[in-house]
């Protein structure tokens, strides 16, 4: 099993409290102010608190897995289809060049939209695994939201079940932050997620013209050891077909609830994509740690304000939740956090006093940032 190393957390003590930061997770440092009644936090879509998570029990056994199709967990609608299962063999040759880094692999959003490029490197990345890794299991695939995320996440649950994965979750419309899927794999349902897929190229810009990137976290919720990624490279460098179950129809992945598929009406599902609200789990881990009503008493303070920027990424749901649910302060498209991001445009920002405001500068509130 592929692991991480740890790494030290950073612990910031103020009037305020304690904060704990995970380095490898935040990607921009954060600021708190009590004297001066502000908060600043950045993120390249990487959302408020990204905090320690205290590490779940992770089984290891077969049993622990979902099977067939079987369990749920919740009580999610549940919408049945007949489908095929039939497997096809499709003949490629390789792409030069899919050898993924530290953040795995990146290329212009047109390279990944060739015929077979996707497939290649799903391809290559099953194959790489343990052989018994993935059938019955349960794999975590969704993105940043960028242009192409939602043909490719309809692409890789095609080839999951046609590798044997039992069911897939996928964040509502696709979306998925880094540490939120981390923690769809370490906490839902108790750790059962085998690993997850995340389609991502961080703060690179996305679009038709832009980037996309793939990379893969094991079950620890991590980023894969180099043994892994290089692993991969090499079978990128030498895979002559990819199997895909390409009578699989598209799941509406605005919608959540649990999509079976099975062979004929009334027989056991043989694969099941489940869509997930994409803040539930993380909002649920970040509760458990923070005290957010004492933040919320803070920020109902008048003497208290605060600035989000987003920063292009996936923050939208996580800022519906956090600021609107927990923290009592409004947050709707209005205030440009859309929760989708195909080309995550330029930045905008939200003032805690409820102001749009673009760029740097003075806030229509009359408040600096």
């Amino acid at each position: 099993m592929n692991s991480v190393e740890k790494k030290p957390c950073t612990r910031a003590t103020s009037k305020l409290g304690s904060f704990v930061f995970l380095k490898p997770f935040f990607a921009a440092p954060a600021r708190i102010s009590a004297e001066v009644g502000l908060i600043e936090m950045r993120a390249f879509g990487l959302l408020l608190f990204v905090a320690c998570a205290q590490s779940s029990v992770l089984s290891n056994s077969p049993s622990a897995r979902l099977r067939g199709g079987e369990g749920g967990g919740d009580a999610a609608p549940v919408m049945k289809a007949v489908a095929s299962r039939l497997v096809t063999a499709v003949p490629t040759t390789p792409f030069e060049g899919q050898k993924p880094g530290t953040s795995g692999l990146r290329k212009k959003t047109a390279v990944f939209m060739q015929p077979g490029y996707l497939e290649n490197f799903i391809q290559s990345l099953f194959d790489s695994l343990p052989a018994d890794e993935l059938r019955g299991a349960t794999l975590v695939v969704s993105g940043d939201g960028r242009y192409h995320n939602s043909a490719a996440i309809q692409t890789i649950c095609r080839m999951a079940a046609a590798r044997g994965v039992a069911r897939v979750w996928v964040g509502r419309d696709g979306l998925l932050s880094t540490p939120a899927a981390s923690c769809v794999i370490r906490e839902r349902e108790g750790g059962v997620a085998c690993g997850g897929i995340l389609l991502t190229a961080s703060h690179n810009p996305g679009g038709p013209d832009a980037d996309f990137g793939i990379k893969y976290n094991v079950r620890n919720g991590g980023p894969a050891l180099e043994s892994l990624t290089g692993a991969v490279h090499q079978r990128s460098t030498e895979v002559s077909e990819y199997a895909i179950c390409a009578g699989l129809p598209d799941v509406d992945l605005s919608r959540e609830g649990r999509y079976l598929f099975c062979e004929s009406a009334g027989v056991a599902p043989f694969f099941e994509v489940q869509v997930i609200d994409p803040a539930e789990d993380y909002v649920n881990l970040m509760s458990s740690l923070f005290d957010f009503e004492a933040l919320r008493a803070l920020l109902a303070r008048p003497d208290m304000s605060f600035v989000f920027d987003g920063m292009h990424g996936v923050a939208g749901p996580y800022a519906h939740a956090v600021f609107g649910a927990l923290l009592g302060k409004k947050c709707d498209n209005g205030l440009n956090l859309p929760d989708r991001n195909q080309d995550l445009g330029r930045s905008r920002a939200v003032c805690g006093n409820g102001w749009k405001r673009s760029g740097r500068g003075p806030c229509q509130c009359g408040r600096s940032s």
